[in-house]
């Protein structure tokens, strides 16, 4: 019997083995700053790892973010917000939505700014009580050129499945380096000065054409919901089924923009040399190269013991110097008593403490 190749060209789903997907954390397994965050109106930050709640000039609207256990079939997570406090309408100015950051080195294979410039499809799951159309837009910083879509929730609280293509932009390329390559944007509701402007080919960014095509009015209810879970981005036309990779996989993956270290009490945090009589040092490797140097959070000095010499003390101060995509310099300051060049180790106190190191794009 004679065994004819399948042409990946023939069937326009870019590559067939390995990893398919360009986002990180599609499964939402990770969630390393916590699993419920509240936000106020006109609020943001990262919630579950790579990607970001944002909503802008609403007065009204507060929020609630968490990694949920509804999820379609095939899936433990989802990403959920909740209206707790309704915008009671939407000004022209106002907009909510979550956006996603892809690497722009990640995306050389686009071939954006050349003839050659190729489609790709996202596909997704999601689910809301407020039926409609949604924007999904796509924002390239290096050319400010962006490209939109919608898709639409069909029936209320149930989980419906999307693919939505993009086509390639062959006027404008994404920078070979370590910056951002390309936003995508969820929107959730927006403003009519986001939604008059048409986005669905490839044009210079500009407020107007945002969100264009949006018209659920989501928010505008006490507990109006929005989750979504099983995020892909592949190259081609075809969505194909979800690149499932393990826990441990997609959590170093997401260690390159943050991490979280959390020590329980009398765990080990590093091992000092004495520089000075008061000061100690450190260095701490990340548990993997970072995108860039980061910006180091420690937790208050009284979380850390230095343990030197046969006797314990409490810190009067805990730094994190020279950060850089490899490692930073612990640095613990105490009582002016220690013997230059003696070794000592940081042990955390009673209730613990916590390493951040934050280089998202």
């Amino acid at each position: 019997m004679s065994i004819s190749k399948i042409d990946p060209a023939g069937l326009d789903i870019g590559q067939i083995g390995g990893r398919r997907n360009l986002i990180i954390n599609g499964a939402m397994q990770v969630a390393q700053r916590g699993t419920t965050f509240d936000f106020a109106a006109s609020n943001g930050a990262y919630t579950l790892d790579r990607f970001f709640w944002q909503n802008i000039d609403d007065d009204e609207l507060v929020t609630q973010v968490t990694k949920s256990s509804d999820a379609p079939t095939g899936f433990a997570s989802s990403l959920k917000v909740v209206a707790t406090t309704a915008e009671s309408s939407w000004a022209a100015t106002e907009f909510a939505r979550f956006f996603y950051k892809i690497e722009a080195q990640d995306l050389q294979q686009l071939d954006y700014g050349l003839s050659t410039a190729k489609s790709v499809t996202m596909s997704f799951w999601v689910k809301s009580d407020v039926t409609g159309a949604y924007s999904v837009s796509f924002y390239v910083p290096d050319t400010d050129r962006r490209i939109g879509s919608t898709y639409t929730i069909n029936s209320a609280d149930t989980w419906e499945y999307k693919t939505i293509t993009f086509v390639g932009d062959t006027s404008g390329g994404i920078n070979n380096d370590n910056g951002e390559g390309i936003q995508i944007s969820f929107c959730l509701a927006a403003g009519s000065n986001y939604t008059v402007t048409d986005n669905t080919s490839w044009a210079a960014n500009s407020d107007a054409n945002t969100f264009y095509g949006h018209t659920a009015s989501w928010g505008t209810t006490i507990n109006d919901n929005w989750a979504i879970t099983g995020v892909q981005l592949e190259v081609g036309t075809v969505a194909t089924p979800f690149e499932h990779r393990s826990y441990g996989e997609e959590l170093a993956l997401c260690q390159r923009y943050y991490y979280k270290s959390s020590f329980g009490y009398d765990d080990a945090v590093v091992v000092l040399a004495q520089y000075n009589s008061s000061d100690g040092y450190g260095v701490i490797y990340h548990p993997k190269i970072m995108r860039s140097s980061p910006t180091a959070t420690l937790s208050s000095a009284s979380s850390y013991y230095l343990y030197i010499a046969n006797s314990a003390e409490a810190l009067s101060g805990a730094i994190a110097q020279n950060p850089n995509p490899v490692t930073f310099e612990f640095r613990a300051q105490s009582t002016a008593n220690k013997t230059l060049g003696h070794a000592s180790w940081i042990r955390a106190n009673t209730g613990g403490c916590s390493i951040e190191m934050d280089a998202e794009l």
